[in-house]
């Protein structure tokens, strides 16, 4: 049974669904279709587990490498220790967009869910907060803890951080949702050739977006039903006792997009809040070796 050769880490919210999609595609590789699939999220994390997780999520997986697209594990440094300590060698990636947009998406999604009920400014009020920004910045990437870490979920430096200081910069390869929009063949084939396969191999569904999340869910009396504490762990416990395969395909038709998501009204002084805070972040990114679209001149 050969171990994990590649994982895609984040972040959420920037178009990992769509890659997940396209690197499933080739013919080397073999990833499980439910995008989400948490294996690194307790300890321990054994080899004799990794065994029983492969078994159940990948199938047959003779003459392909096995990756992994979970983007939760970004924000999480115990999970980047988890996974050096059983994968040393693995090839790290992310993808990711400008960081107010993430945010934006990422409330969106919550309100959606029924997760938020106030505005994006009185939102980002309290998400700025010192000791609110701490508590995000600490918090476990459940589904439990989105509404309240939309910003610091965004702070992309930050949570490269510790995957670097494990995995070296020569392992770890970021990527922008801009690029694999414009450019979509040339973004995938620099991915090919950083996991190692074919990298002029090239997807039907190259060019495609997948899971671009809407304005709405489907199942709106679940999405109200969330608003009440029992009920949200309720549906949690029910999904996660679902067949991966059935899951993933409830989760795809429930929040499938049905159209352009409606704009959310932000205001200047937001906006500059926003930017001044993610300033230091995207630095530190530069410091890191990358070069974001959002800090070009």
């Amino acid at each position: 049974m050969q171990g994990l050769h590649f994982m895609v880490i984040g972040a959420q919210k920037c178009g990992t669904t769509t890659l997940h999609e396209l690197l499933r595609d080739h013919p080397n590789l073999a990833l499980p279709l439910n995008k989400e699939a948490p294996f690194f999220d307790s300890a321990p994390a054994s080899f004799p587990q990794w065994q029983n997780f492969s078994r159940q999520f990948f199938g047959t997986t003779e003459n392909r490498l096995l990756g992994k697209c979970t983007p939760q594990y970004l924000a999480s440094s115990d999970a980047a220790k988890r996974a050096h300590a059983l994968f040393p060698g693995m090839t790290i990636l992310a993808m990711l967009r400008p960081p107010i947009e993430r945010t934006l998406s990422h409330y969106r999604m919550c309100l959606r869910r029924g997760q938020i009920g106030a505005s994006f400014e009185e939102c980002t009020e309290k998400w700025l907060q010192p000791g609110a920004l701490a508590k995000a910045r600490r918090a476990a990437m459940t589904a439990q803890n989105e509404a309240d870490c939309c910003i610091a979920w965004s702070e992309y430096g930050r949570q490269l951080q510790p995957w670097i200081d494990l995995f070296g910069e020569a392992q770890v390869h970021v990527h922008f949702l801009t690029d694999l929009e414009a450019r979509p063949a040339e973004t995938m084939r620099q991915i090919h050739s950083q996991i190692g396969v074919d990298a002029d191999w090239r997807s039907s569904k190259t060019g495609q977006q997948f899971f671009k999340g809407g304005g709405h869910t489907r199942l709106s009396r679940l999405r109200a039903l969330r608003r009440l504490p029992w009920a949200s762990k309720l549906a949690d416990q029910m999904i996660a006792h679902m067949p991966p395969r059935s899951a993933y395909r409830l989760q795809q038709w429930n929040e499938t997009n049905r159209g352009k998501p409606a704009a959310t009204p932000v205001s200047a002084e937001t906006m500059k809040r926003l930017q001044n805070h993610f300033s230091e972040d995207l630095e530190l990114l530069k410091q890191q070796g990358f070069n974001p679209p959002w800090g070009r001149n």
